[in-house]
């Protein structure tokens, strides 16, 4: 819920912020920014499970908390 909110608010917020022509390149960035981000979380929870006993798939989620 949160990034439906903040992340609709920052991609607006961007062609605010860009120069005027650059917008298309401000936004490609940040969805480039915010998909790397959202495989490196996946990634590094998954290590975070690998550090402890859970074996579970809740493993790495329970670890994060």
């Amino acid at each position: 819920m949160s990034y439906l909110l903040v992340g609709s608010y920052i991609f607006s917020l961007v062609c605010i912020i860009a120069p005027n022509g650059s917008e298309t390149l401000a936004n490609s960035t940040l969805l480039i920014g915010t998909n790397l981000g959202s495989v490196s979380t996946l990634l590094f929870v998954s290590e975070l499970g690998k550090m402890n006993s859970l074996t579970t798939h809740a493993g790495p989620l329970l670890t994060a908390f």
